[in-house]
């Protein structure tokens, strides 16, 4: 078909509340919808998904916006034009609590924030001990176990109040040490306490991120919610496509690691966007709201 008779074509279907350019777009460009990988479980704070920073991060071309905003698209008379948006529920997405005065077996410290090892190379603090620090390993007794603690860059203890503290994302369920210094020599610890074995007692501030159910199902209730790439080329053509059908949508960066993608806010309550919605759930695109919500349904409790 000519493109004077597939312009003609889509109209037509348009003109019936089809999203025949969407559709079309979907079905020649697979590669708009994109699928959302986990990080790998190392230990490094990177193998967290930010969900505290998402609502926070202001689109990519933008400075200094309000939590929650957003921009997007829609038909407004007989022009389509851009607007600005806030989103309470996006606001308010994750909360925050701490407990200044946390205790855990250094068995319970899964990750870290800082080291001179490449943390995301490693899937548990002993294998990047085996791997890089040897010579702290070498004796597996008490004195070994004290002379690694006594490190003065484990600020977790020997630090002031405010140095190093822990840090657990309810979405996650791991407990990272955020320090600024002796990586090795925590994790040496570590290893040597499990095979002695030996109870080593840490106090420090905890900070809790979580994610917050209400936010998440006021949301979705809100929008329909999908990743598509942010490749240029991919994300100009939908947005003509979107245009050309007069569909409303907002659109956010996605967190670290999927800098790749950006977030599609489709609204319920505008018949165009759920034909839109309906389209890139036909053809496969990952459904944020549908993972958001899945990680509110497995958010842990918090340690005790």
């Amino acid at each position: 078909m000519n493109n004077i008779l597939q312009f003609f074509y889509d109209s037509a279907r348009e003109s019936f509340g089809v999203p025949a350019r969407v559709l079309r777009l979907l079905d020649e460009r697979p590669n708009l919808c994109v699928q959302l990988e986990h990080p790998s479980a190392h230990i490094g704070l990177s193998s967290v998904v930010p969900w505290q920073d998402w609502a926070e991060r202001s689109c990519s071309m933008h400075r200094h916006r309000n939590a929650g905003w957003a921009v997007g698209w829609k038909q407004s008379g007989d022009r389509y034009t851009s607007f600005e948006a806030t989103l309470p529920a996006l606001a308010r997405l994750t909360k925050r609590s701490t407990d200044e005065s946390w205790s855990c077996d250094i068995s319970q410290v899964h990750g870290l924030a800082a080291s001179k090892s490449n943390l995301h190379e490693f899937l548990s603090m002993d294998a990047m001990v085996e791997t890089n620090s040897q010579e702290m390993i070498s004796t597996i007794s008490p004195d070994g176990l004290q002379k690694n603690l006594a490190h003065k860059e484990i600020r977790i203890i020997h630090g002031s109040h405010g140095d190093d503290y822990f840090q657990r994302h309810g979405w996650d369920g791991r407990v990272f040490l955020m320090n600024s210094g002796g990586s090795h020599h925590f994790a040496a610890a570590k290893y040597i306490a499990a095979r002695l074995p030996a109870c080593v007692l840490l106090t420090g501030r905890l900070r809790t991120l979580s994610i917050d159910a209400a936010a998440v199902f006021e949301l979705c209730d809100e929008y329909e919610l999908f990743a598509i790439s942010d490749t240029p080329g991919l994300s100009l053509a939908f947005g003509d496509a979107m245009r050309m059908y007069g569909a409303t949508y907002l659109w956010r960066d996605m967190p670290t690691p999927w800098e790749h993608a950006r977030a599609i806010l489709l609204p319920r309550s505008e018949r165009k966007s759920r034909k839109v919605a309906q389209a890139l759930r036909a053809a496969g695109a990952f459904d944020i709201g549908k993972h958001l919500v899945g990680l509110v349904h497995a958010q842990s409790t918090p340690p005790v």
